[in-house]
C-alpha cells in the first residue's frame, strides 16, 4: 500500500481580503505507488474511494453515506422559501424570497447565487458578486484581479457576514468573516472540473465535482456519489441539510449522507426532466425542492411548493442556480 509523503505545492491560490496569490502552501500528497483507501488516511490525508472516486480526509472520522432512506409519510406542507438564478443574473424568489433584475457590475454571465439569513449574492463568471436584497458586500474575485479565472459556484457563512467563491478548477477565495481552510487545489488536484461549493452548518465547507467527488475542509466527510456508485456523472450541485448533505445529479439522480434524508428523485420515478441545477431542502428536513434549468421547481417529501419561473412564463433564459 502507498504511503504518504509531504511536499510544498507551487502555484496553488489562497487568498483572502486584500491578499495575492501564496507562492507555495504545504500539503498532503501522495508518494509513488497509487492510492489508499480513504478510510485508512489520517485527518489531513488524500486517498483513493473507488474506481473513479477520490477525496480528502480534513477533519475528523470518515463515516460512509447511508443509502436511500424510506420516503417519508406525508404531512402538512409549508410553502418552501428558494431562490432561483439565470445566467442573465434575474433572480426569482419565492416563498418570501428576495428577487433581483437582469444585469450587474459589467452585466457579464452569471453562475452561482448563495443566500443565508434572508440575503443573497449572485456570482458572475468572471468573478463579480453583487448583493442581492439589501445584503452587504464584501470584497469580490473581479475587485482583486482575478476576473480571468472561471468562478462557478459560492457559498455563504451562516450569518451572512462573509462568502466564499470557486472556480472550475479548485481554487477557493474567502471574503467577510468567511474562513479559509484549504482548497482543492492548493492540494494539488489537478484535472477535475468543480462545479459546488457548500458552507457546512458547523464551520467549514465543502467542494464538489461535476464528477462526484467531494472534497472537506474544515468539516467532516460523509461520502460522495464517486466513492459509493461512480456512476450518475455528471453532478450538478450539493446541499447541506441538517446533519448531512444531498448530491444531485444533471439527470436528476440524489444522493444522501450523513443524516439527510432521502425522499425521492426523478430517475427513481422514471421520470424524464430537464437538466438539474440545484436541490434545496426544505425546513423540515424531510423533503427538498430540485430546480432545472428550464425554471422548474420539483418538490419531493413534504417540500410545499411556493411557485416557479417557468409556471410564470418566465422560463425562456436558462437557470444555473438555485438556492434556499
Amino acid at each position: 500500500m502507498a504511503g504518504f509523503g509531504r511536499y510544498v505545492r507551487r502555484n496553488a491560490l489562497q487568498l483572502g481580503v486584500g491578499t495575492a496569490v501564496v507562492g507555495g502552501l504545504v500539503a498532503t500528497a501522495l508518494t509513488t505507488g497509487g492510492f489508499v483507501n480513504l478510510t485508512s488516511v489520517p485527518c489531513g490525508g488524500y486517498g483513493y474511494l473507488g474506481a473513479s472516486g477520490y477525496g480528502y480526509n480534513n477533519c475528523g472520522p470518515v463515516a460512509p453515506g447511508p443509502g436511500p432512506s424510506p420516503t417519508p409519510t406525508p404531512s402538512p406542507k409549508t410553502p418552501g422559501t428558494y431562490q432561483m438564478l439565470s445566467s442573465d443574473g434575474a433572480v426569482s424568489g419565492y416563498g418570501g424570497a428576495s428577487s433581483a433584475p437582469a444585469g450587474g457590475a459589467g452585466a457579464p454571465l452569471f453562475s452561482s447565487l448563495a443566500s443565508s439569513g434572508g440575503m443573497a449574492w449572485k456570482l458572475s463568471m468572471h468573478g463579480n458578486i453583487d448583493p442581492v436584497g439589501g445584503a452587504g458586500w464584501f470584497g469580490s474575485p473581479a475587485s482583486q484581479g482575478l476576473g480571468n479565472l472561471h468562478w462557478i459556484s459560492m457559498a455563504a457563512t451562516p450569518d451572512g457576514h462573509g462568502y466564499w467563491a470557486l472556480t472550475t478548477n479548485g481554487n477557493v477565495v474567502r471574503y467577510g468573516d468567511a474562513v479559509w481552510s484549504g482548497s482543492p487545489a492548493a492540494m494539488g488536484v489537478r484535472g477535475v472540473r468543480f462545479v459546488s461549493i457548500v458552507a457546512a452548518p458547523g464551520g467549514g465547507y465543502w467542494a464538489m465535482s461535476s464528477a462526484g467527488n467531494i472534497f472537506n475542509f474544515g468539516t467532516r466527510w460523509m461520502g460522495s456519489p464517486a466513492a459509493a456508485h461512480g456512476a450518475g456523472a455528471p453532478f450538478t450541485a450539493m446541499a447541506a441539510d441538517g446533519s448531512g448533505y444531498l448530491v444531485v445529479s444533471q439527470r436528476g439522480n440524489v444522493y444522501n449522507y450523513g443524516g439527510a434524508t432521502w425522499a425521492g428523485s426523478p430517475t427513481a420515478a422514471r421520470q424524464s426532466v430537464p437538466p438539474v441545477v440545484g436541490i434545496v431542502p426544505d425546513s423540515t428536513g424531510k423533503g427538498y425542492f430540485l430546480g432545472t434549468v428550464q425554471g422548474n421547481v420539483l418538490p419531493y417529501g413534504d417540500a410545499g411548493w411556493s411557485g416557479a419561473p417557468a409556471a410564470s412564463g418566465a422560463g425562456g433564459v436558462p437557470y444555473v442556480s438555485f438556492v434556499a
